[in-house]
C-alpha cells in the first residue's frame, strides 16, 4: 500500500497549534457557522449535495499526525466527522441556537481524524441550509464560504438542471507552494522587509493599548515588579469567551461607502482608524498604537478559489501625531496595511521571533492585544435567494478581543462581532468602544480635516 505524502504544518496551522498549546480549552480552533436561505429546500437533495461537495474538497481529507516529535499532515479519505440532517420545524429558535452552541463548544479530535462536522438544517421559520463546525486547521472563513457556495451550487444544479459549479481548488497545491516558499528568495526578501519595519522605529518600543485602558498593562507591571515595563501579558491559559454582536446603521454604512468612494479609501481603513483612536483615547491618548490584523492571503484568483486555511495575523503599528487630520491618518493606516500585505506569507511566529530580538518582548507578552478583521465575504447562492449567516461562539477564543466587521445579514446589513474574554472585558466596555469607533468615523466623514487631537476629545459613551 502506498504511504500518503507527509507535509509540514503550514504557517497558519503552526500558529493555530501554538494557540491550542496555551489554553486549557481545546475547542479554541473550532469555527462554527451557519448559512441559511429563506426558502423551503429538499433536505434529502441538500444532504446529497453536501456529500458531493465534501467528496470534491480535499480539506475534508486532511489528517494531522505525529511522526516522533514532529507534527505532520497528509491527505486521506474525504469525509466529515458528522454529516447528518437536523430539522427544527415546530421547535424554537432558542432550541436551535442551543444545539449549535453545544456543537461549537465540543472539541474536535485533532489527530488522525476528520476535522469537520456538517449538518443539514431546517430552521423553525422554514429557512434551510447548513450548519458546520470546522477546525481552523483545515479551513478559514473564506474556505468555509467556498464550501457553502459549492453545496448550494450543486443543489440547484441537480434540482433545477443548472450547470454544475466549478469545484474548489485543492488545499494540497497551496501546501506545496508554501513549502517551496520557505526556501525561496521571496522568503528572504520578506524577512528583510520585516527586519526593516521593526528597525524603522529607531529603538522606540511600542505602547500597549487595550480596550480596558491602562489597567491591563498596569496589572502586568505590578505582577512582574517593573513599573515602567511597556508590554502586557500575552499568554493566558483561561480563554473562556463570549460574543457580543452590534449592528451598524444603514445610514452610517451608506455614508461610509460614499466617503470611501470619494477619497479612494478602503472601507476597512475607516474601522481600523476608529478602533485605533478608541484604544489611544482610553490608554492616555498615546500616539503609538498597535493592532493585530487578520490577513486572508487570498490575493490571486487561484488563492481565492482554493480551499484550506490561509489566514494569518500581522501587527499593524502606527504612530500618528495629534496634529494630523482624519484623512492623513486614514492614509497612514492604509499605506502601512498595504505595505504589509505584500509580505504576509512569512510565518507570523518568525515575525514574533524578530520582535523578541528588536523589542526585547518575551514570548508570553504582547503589545498588540486587540485583533481586527474585515470579513465582508460575498455569499451568493443564486436563484434570487438571500443568505443569512451566523457565527457561533465556541466558548473560548485565541484572542483577548477579536473585532470582526461582518456582512451576512439577510438585508445586506453590517454587523460588528466582538469575541472577548468574558472574565476580563465587560459588555459595557465593548459598547463604549463600538460607539466611540463610530463617532470617530462620523466626525471624520463630516470633516476630513478634523485633527486627531479633536477626535480624541470626543466623549466616551455606551450607546
Amino acid at each position: 500500500m502506498t504511504q500518503p505524502r507527509l507535509y509540514p504544518l503550514s504557517q497558519t496551522q503552526r500558529l493555530n497549534m501554538w494557540s491550542r498549546s496555551f489554553t486549557v480549552h481545546k475547542q479554541v480552533n473550532n469555527i462554527a457557522t451557519s448559512a441559511l436561505v429563506g426558502a423551503p429546500l429538499d433536505l434529502v437533495a441538500l444532504r446529497a449535495a453536501a456529500v458531493e461537495a465534501v467528496s470534491r474538497n480535499d480539506s475534508f481529507g486532511v489528517r494531522l499526525t505525529k511522526r516522533g516529535r514532529q507534527q505532520r499532515q497528509y491527505f486521506g479519505e474525504r469525509r466529515a466527522l458528522v454529516l447528518e440532517t437536523v430539522d427544527f420545524e415546530g421547535r424554537s429558535e432558542a432550541e436551535m441556537d442551543a444545539f449549535f452552541h453545544k456543537v461549537a463548544r465540543k472539541p474536535l479530535p485533532i489527530w488522525e481524524s476528520p476535522l469537520a462536522k456538517v449538518y443539514i438544517v431546517r430552521a423553525p421559520d422554514g429557512a434551510c441550509g447548513l450548519f458546520t463546525c470546522i477546525s481552523h486547521f483545515v479551513m478559514d472563513s473564506w474556505a468555509i464560504n467556498l464550501f457553502y457556495r459549492d453545496v448550494f451550487g450543486l443543489y440547484f444544479a441537480h434540482v433545477d438542471g443548472e450547470p454544475l459549479p466549478d469545484p474548489v481548488l485543492p488545499f494540497e497545491d497551496q501546501l506545496k507552494k508554501e513549502a517551496e516558499y520557505e526556501a525561496s528568495p521571496r522568503h528572504d526578501r520578506d524577512r528583510e522587509f520585516w527586519r526593516g519595519e521593526l528597525a524603522s522605529y529607531d529603538g522606540r518600543l511600542p505602547a500597549y493599548a487595550h480596550v480596558n485602558g491602562t489597567r491591563m498593562r498596569d496589572s502586568w507591571r505590578k505582577l512582574i515588579r517593573k513599573p515602567d515595563h511597556p508590554f502586557g501579558r500575552g499568554v493566558i491559559f483561561r480563554t473562556t469567551a463570549r460574543h457580543e454582536v452590534i449592528g451598524v446603521d444603514r445610514a452610517d454604512l451608506d455614508a461610509m461607502k460614499a466617503f470611501c468612494e470619494e477619497h479612494r479609501i478602503p472601507l476597512p481603513s475607516l474601522f481600523l482608524l476608529g478602533l485605533r483612536t478608541h484604544l489611544s483615547r482610553v490608554s492616555g491618548n498615546v500616539d503609538d498604537v498597535s493592532i493585530a490584523i487578520t490577513i486572508a492571503r487570498r490575493g490571486t484568483l487561484v488563492e481565492k478559489r482554493s480551499t484550506g486555511d490561509r489566514a494569518t495575523g500581522l501587527h499593524l503599528r502606527t504612530i500618528i501625531g495629534k496634529d494630523q487630520t482624519f484623512l492623513d491618518a486614514l492614509r497612514i493606516v492604509g499605506y502601512k496595511q498595504n505595505s504589509m500585505l505584500g509580505h504576509a506569507d512569512i510565518d507570523f511566529l518568525e515575525i514574533m521571533a524578530m520582535e523578541t530580538e528588536a523589542y526585547g518582548i518575551k514570548a508570553y507578552e504582547a503589545y498588540a492585544p486587540i485583533v481586527f478583521t474585515f470579513q465582508m465575504i460575498p455569499m451568493e447562492v443564486g436563484n434570487g435567494l438571500a443568505v443569512r449567516t451566523e457565527w457561533y461562539c465556541s466558548g473560548t477564543s485565541q484572542m483577548m478581543l477579536y473585532v470582526m466587521v461582518m456582512g451576512g445579514g439577510a438585508d445586506d446589513s453590517l454587523r460588528i462581532c466582538y469575541e472577548y474574554y468574558d472574565y476580563q472585558i465587560d459588555v459595557a466596555t465593548l459598547h463604549q468602544c463600538h460607539a466611540f469607533t463610530l463617532d470617530v468615523i462620523r466626525a471624520g466623514i463630516r470633516n476630513p480635516d478634523v485633527t486627531m487631537a479633536e477626535l480624541l476629545e470626543l466623549p466616551l459613551r455606551t450607546g
